[in-house]
């Protein structure tokens, strides 16, 4: 492949990397977000495609995704478009995303599945070194110290201080809230234990009307208990079955100011590995030798497991953001990030969908100067965090 149609991205499949998200135990989060785009129909050989997403948040886009749409009815097949812009994909009104000519029509209404970025969002105003935020996801998500973080809206950007795991939960006001002070009745919904923070807002606005609540103490309520939660400044007069989320507070390194609603991607999302010119299968099955005693004294054998491992080789691109923040460092080059899992999801022409968690390994690049620079490493994928979208389904 020539080094010029390489960069244009207009390539067979994507290749897609996102380094894993690590929980409270240090453990990779293999716990993955999805939204769901949705898309008006296109003809061959159409250059834009028109989609929705189902996050009221947005779901961001980078060049060079791969959208694996499911189209038809009866003997389903999928079909592929290749993402050529950074584009933010609304909620709320059609969004046009420029992709590469389509090969095949998607009819309208059809679906693609995509990795949603760990975006956090200020749960209310902060002004000091307090932030209070809610992520995107219910699982926990390890938020390590000196990490930085910049908010979109405001352009604040913030350095934490101690790590902080944010597990968004939410409670419930199981009684009438009423008057500037008092106790709320509040149960934890949640499977795993919810910490209020002190100081923190609980906005249960969803119902009719203003009712926002300053939690007075810090309160931790297990899975499914009720408790009396002290709270400060009501300003609504009732507060029935209504939910709020639950913020997790996260440190500054200085003073900073933050309007609510307000949002910060922490993992970026998937990235797109540019000049990607061969993806090849190769399992790698271990198997151990059993005797089978009801067809004779012959020896057979056993599959305990299966190593789906990919061989890729591409043209290394200059500024190629994921072979330079995803590859390398995990790869070979980075002691602290090397042989850490990452997210991968591979898709082909005709929709065909890897996806998972998996391991970088016998990383490559030979360098000869009467060649371009190449790159070649294995993608093993790992156990059931495996996920295969077969390019045609039969009803």
């Amino acid at each position: 492949m020539p080094l010029a149609t390489a960069s244009t991205i207009l390539q067979d499949y994507s290749l897609e990397l996102m380094l894993l998200a690590q929980d409270q135990f240090g453990a990779p989060n293999r716990k993955i977000a999805t939204d769901t785009l949705t898309a008006t129909a296109a003809n061959i050989g159409a250059s834009t495609l028109s989609l929705r997403s189902n996050n009221t948040r947005g779901t961001y886009l980078r060049a060079g995704t791969g959208l694996s749409f499911l189209a038809g009815s009866g003997a389903q097949s999928r079909r592929q478009a290749i993402v050529l812009d950074d584009v933010e994909v609304s909620n709320s009104t059609d969004t046009t995303v420029n992709v590469s000519p389509l090969s095949r029509a998607i009819p309208v209404s059809s679906t693609a599945t995509v990795v949603a970025p760990i975006s956090l969002t200020a749960n209310q105003g902060s002004t000091g070194t307090s932030v209070y935020v809610t992520s995107n996801v219910a699982s926990p998500i390890l938020i390590p110290s000196g990490t930085s973080l910049t908010f979109q809206s405001a352009g604040t950007t913030i350095t934490t201080v101690g790590s902080a795991v944010i597990q968004t939960g939410s409670v419930t006001a199981t009684a009438s809230i009423s008057g500037a002070t008092g106790n709320a009745s509040l149960q934890n919904t949640n499977s795993f234990p919810v910490t209020i923070p002190a100081a923190s807002i609980l906005d249960f606005s969803a119902g009719a009307g203003t009712k926002v609540y300053t939690i007075t103490n810090a309160t931790t309520l297990n899975p499914g208990q009720t408790s009396n939660v002290a709270y400060t400044g009501g300003n609504g007069t009732t507060a029935i079955n209504d939910t709020a989320l639950v913020p997790t507070v996260i440190t500054a390194s200085g003073s900073v100011t933050i309007t609510k609603g307000n949002a910060a991607r922490f993992l970026t999302g998937l990235i797109p590995l540019c000049g990607v010119n061969q993806i090849d299968l190769a399992n790698q099955e271990t198997q151990v030798d059993t005797t089978n005693l009801q067809s004779g004294s012959g020896t057979e054998y056993a599959l305990v497991r299966v190593a789906r491992s990919y061989t890729i080789n591409g043209i290394a691109l200059a500024g190629d953001e994921c072979l330079e923040t995803v590859v390398k460092p995990i790869a070979a080059f980075n002691s602290e990030l090397l042989g850490r899992e990452v997210y991968a999801v591979a898709t082909f022409p005709d929709g065909e969908r890897l996806a998972g968690a998996a391991k970088i390994t016998a990383f490559n690049m030979p360098a000869n100067q009467n060649e371009v620079k190449k790159y070649s490493f294995n993608l093993t994928f790992q156990g059931r965090a495996f996920n295969w979208t077969a390019p045609y389904t039969f009803a």
